[in-house]
């Protein structure tokens, strides 16, 4: 196949990390790979296969005012256009509201394929009422929009647009962990000899839910004074400053810490004890999965979208209802009382995500280019 893959960026986020690897994975597997963005490579955060073709656009500047939007859009789109009409490609693949929208016009008239992609939860991301308009105007015109879930999918069929729509979650690699980095993490991470650990992982912002956390955490060591626990959150994140000042003023700075950005996060997964997630709302939480892949017991909030599709509750993980702290520590309490329970579980998730391995992903969006 030849394919290009369009996005805004290959920043941090989400949506960059899930194309970036499926470019890589079919440009392994053999295909011609062309990847495109409008930001600069300087900015790349993840890396490409030697034998992907980038392309850089530019045209990534914030706009002063809608002339200058409207104006910064329509080169974008005629550099996309171009591109597109020299690299002939068999489809053309874009993740996010405005490149998916610029794709779909950009296409016109060039007989390729077009398969858009939201990689955030529709009901909750809020963006410009520009694309807004545009999406739900547009997106009729692909010939697929690919979804995380089946929640987005019936957030866009209310709203008219159920055609061609298919849901695809975000594929899952193959984790490859050294003990002795497991291990590492486990005596670092510990704040004391022989204490289980709770980990969270995320950006610090209020959509991830931290403070819940904390609270719910906070329940849990008063209720529950026996358990050696400590609480660790991975990441980084505008509410830090407000989050640590909450866990000293409750009085847990001996038992919870934020590490700040942790990469690789995989080894720290590993060496957790429990992954919790309290997310206020998601896309796909991909972190839910690369802890359940790698055997963990998790207890998650049932937030829109994603942890519902995931989670079996008390079959391969653990679901409480959403904003309640004291329902969080109950299940939290359930888990650390019982070893044999959290190992059922973890077991039970890691055999759960092999339908998330990138090979059946990649084979399920390789369908729907070739339908």
């Amino acid at each position: 196949m030849r394919l290009v893959l369009i996005v805004h960026s290959l920043g941090s986020g989400g949506a960059e990390r899930v194309i970036s690897r499926l470019a890589n994975h079919w440009a392994a597997a053999g295909h011609e790979i062309w990847l495109i963005t409008f930001d600069q490579s300087q900015r790349d955060f993840y890396a490409l296969d030697a034998g992907i073709s980038r392309v850089v656009l530019g045209h990534a500047g914030n706009a002063g005012s809608i002339w200058q939007a409207m104006w910064g859009n329509w080169q974008r789109m005629r550099s996309l256009r171009r591109a597109l009409e020299s690299i002939r490609p068999q489809s053309a693949i874009a993740f996010m509201e405005s490149a998916n929208v610029l794709t779909i016009i950009a296409s016109i008239g060039l007989r390729i394929r077009t398969l858009i992609s939201e990689r955030s939860n529709p009901e909750a991301n809020v963006v410009p009422i520009f694309w807004r308009v545009a999406r739900l105007t547009v997106y009729r015109f692909a010939d697929r929009l690919i979804l995380q879930t089946a929640a987005a999918r019936r957030w866009y069929a209310e709203r008219g647009i159920s055609r061609a729509v298919r849901v695809i979650p975000n594929p899952l690699e193959h984790l490859r962990l050294d003990p002795k980095d497991i291990e590492t993490w486990r005596r670092e991470a510990a704040m004391q000899s022989g204490s289980l650990l709770l980990l969270a992982v995320g950006r610090l912002s209020r959509e991830k839910g931290f403070d819940l956390l904390v609270e719910a955490f906070d329940s849990l060591r008063r209720s529950h004074p026996e358990f050696d626990v400590q609480l660790l959150i991975a990441g980084d994140g505008p509410l830090r400053a407000e989050i640590q000042a909450s866990i000293e003023r409750r009085g847990l700075s001996g038992s919870a810490r934020l590490l700040g950005g942790v990469r690789p996060i995989e080894p720290l997964i590993a060496a957790a004890d429990i992954f919790v997630l309290t997310s206020r709302y998601e896309g796909f939480p991909n972190v839910l999965v690369e802890a359940m892949s790698l055997g963990k017991a998790v207890v998650s909030v049932d937030c829109p979208f994603g942890p519902s599709e995931i989670i079996s509750d008390s079959e391969n993980g653990l679901l409480v209802r959403t904003r309640e702290p004291v329902a969080l520590a109950a299940a939290m309490a359930a888990l650390l009382r019982d070893p044999v329970l959290r190992s059922r579980l973890g077991e039970v998730a890691a055999r759960d995500c092999e339908r998330y391995r990138i090979e059946k992903i990649a084979a399920a969006w390789e369908a729907e280019i070739q339908a």
